[in-house]
């Protein structure tokens, strides 16, 4: 029987998840990740398929590597950036 304590509500897909434990971050980043690609690549595909079409596989994998990167340091950097008094 579940929990209703273990339930929470998705700030992406309004729905309720029952709250999962992972044993390792590996695990943890993995399956976020499917859940992110499940959920929201049907429309990213909507959006950006002209673009990718005419790209060589090399050209279409660093693409895809530098979104993850930029996308990454979106998440993780400040929205503002240190101003050059307070490096001081």
């Amino acid at each position: 029987m579940e929990n209703p304590e273990d339930k929470i509500i998705c700030p992406l897909c309004g729905q309720e998840h029952v709250e999962e434990v992972f044993d390792t971050k590996e695990e943890l980043i993995e399956h976020t990740a499917n859940e992110f690609t499940t959920q929201i690549f049907e429309e990213f595909w909507r959006h950006r398929k002209e673009d990718f079409k005419n790209l060589s596989k090399r050209e279409m994998a660093e693409e895809v590597f530098f979104q993850a990167i930029a996308e990454f340091m979106h998440n993780t950097l400040p929205d503002e950036l240190p101003k050059e008094e307070d490096k001081k």
